[in-house]
This record gives C-alpha cells, sequence and structure tokens, in this order.
C-alpha cells in the first residue's frame, strides 16, 4: 500500500457532530518498535470484556503481530494523541477477494473513550479499504455492548444478522463503502 493512504496529517481541526473541535488522532500502520505496547493495549481490551475469550488472548503475541505487519491483508492501525502516546488500536482483516473487510478488534484507551479515538481509526480504515477497491466493511458487536452498539449505527453500520458466539449473542454489521 503507498505510504500517502496511511498517514494522516496531525493538526488538523474536525469538526464533531455535536458542534464541538477538536485536533484529530494521528494513524498509521503498526510499526516494529509498537509491537510491545499494541499487543499490551489489545490484550488488556480483550481481557476487560465480559465475554473474553481466552483463545483470542492467547493468539494475541507479539510474533502474531510481527507475522501481520506487512501483510497487504492485514491493516493494524495506531492511534496517537497529541504527545505521542498511543490511545488506541485496530485489527483489521481484508478479505482475499477485497469484497469486504472486517473489524476484527477496536480497543481504545479507557482515558481516551469519547474523544473521537475509534471515529478516526475507522475512518482512515474506511479510507484505506476504499482505495483498495473494498465494497463493504463487517463488525460483529456484542448484542449488550450498548456503547459500540451506538457507536455503529451512528458510524453507518446496519445490522445484517444476529449470531451465538460463544456465551453471549452478537450481531454482525456492515456498512457499504462502495461510493454506489
Amino acid at each position: 500500500m503507498p505510504a500517502a493512504t496511511l498517514e494522516r496529517s496531525p493538526g488538523i481541526i474536525d469538526q464533531l457532530p455535536e458542534g464541538t473541535f477538536r485536533v484529530p488522532f494521528r494513524i498509521h500502520r503498526l510499526q516494529p518498535k509498537d509491537i510491545s505496547a499494541y499487543v499490551r493495549i489489545m490484550r488488556a481490551g480483550i481481557a476487560s470484556l465480559p465475554f473474553a475469550d481466552s483463545g483470542q488472548l492467547e493468539k494475541r503475541t507479539e510474533q502474531y503481530y510481527r507475522e501481520r505487519i506487512n501483510k497487504e491483508e492485514w491493516a493494524l492501525l495506531v492511534a496517537r494523541d497529541e504527545r505521542g502516546a498511543i490511545a488506541g488500536v485496530l485489527e483489521g482483516e481484508i478479505a482475499p477477494n477485497r469484497f469486504s473487510a472486517s473489524i476484527q478488534w477496536i480497543v481504545t484507551d479507557p482515558l481516551k473513550r469519547k474523544k473521537g479515538v475509534a471515529h478516526d481509526l475507522y475512518t482512515h480504515y474506511e479510507t484505506i479499504l476504499r482505495e483498495m477497491g473494498v465494497q463493504y466493511m463487517l463488525a460483529t458487536v456484542d448484542d449488550a455492548n450498548e456503547a459500540s452498539l451506538n457507536f455503529h449505527q451512528k458510524y453507518g453500520f446496519f445490522m445484517k444478522e444476529p449470531y451465538k458466539r460463544l456465551s453471549n449473542t452478537s450481531s454482525l454489521y456492515y456498512k457499504d463503502i462502495s461510493g454506489a
């Protein structure tokens, strides 16, 4: 992927729907120097969920991300705040046929929630996907996670189908990003 699609200039002022202004987070692809921090943040985020799957936790290792860091079918994104601290991470997987791409995980620093981290990560991921010709973004959302449900609906996702996963009920959400 060209580097231009992976960087967003810091310091641009965005207007949020509520009419407030903020400086967006700087989004970039995971770099080798950030893998340890990425793993810590991702594992902490997964572990904090009421339906945390130990298998998901166990496979999120430094080696797991080293194997995926340069593969085009994986989008491993990092959001940094104005001080350069990691505010959130996104793990996305692009289908081989590029028809769809899923958001595997998105984790934000608890102190940075409600500040636009997830919005900036999703927006950046969507831009990458559009440039690749991907038509649909997919996300699995736990039906009990009201904040995530509201976020996905606000961001333009629609529920495709509910399904049972582990001991909780989740729903598959999709967003048409084809521009058609």
